[in-house]
């Protein structure tokens, strides 16, 4: 016997299609991050930004590295309390970028882990 489709989350009387949304109803994935990211920028940014580009002397900042710096990292991430501060920002190319981005992300995922079991 099939089972009775479910309605839509948001009470829209809609069917859902896929998890608890229609088709209308769906959250976008990262949809707001952007702006979000750019809210919390410091309004010196830019030469933040640039001071960290002459202080690395556009080279990577990790040891022994010689590419090209192309991202202005924090060395405390934020969401590790980490401030938009010259001294808390560092010049990486984008391979050590993406293993630093990788290795804060798994610190999250332990973080949301232990929030949940506690």
């Amino acid at each position: 016997m099939a089972r009775a489709p479910k309605l839509c989350a948001a009470d829209c009387r809609g069917i859902a299609t896929k998890g608890p949304y229609c088709d209308a109803h769906r959250p976008v994935p990262f949809a707001g991050a952007k702006e979000r990211w750019n809210a919390q920028r410091p309004s010196n940014w830019r030469k933040l930004r640039a001071d960290v580009i002459d202080a690395a002397g556009g080279v990577c900042d990790i040891e022994d590295c010689e590419e090209a710096g192309t991202d202005v990292d924090h060395i405390d991430p934020v969401a590790e309390r980490g401030l938009w501060r010259l001294n808390n920002l560092q010049l990486l190319c984008k391979p050590h970028h993406k293993i630093k981005v990788q290795q804060e992300a798994q610190r999250g995922r332990q973080r949301a882990r232990e929030r949940r079991a506690a």
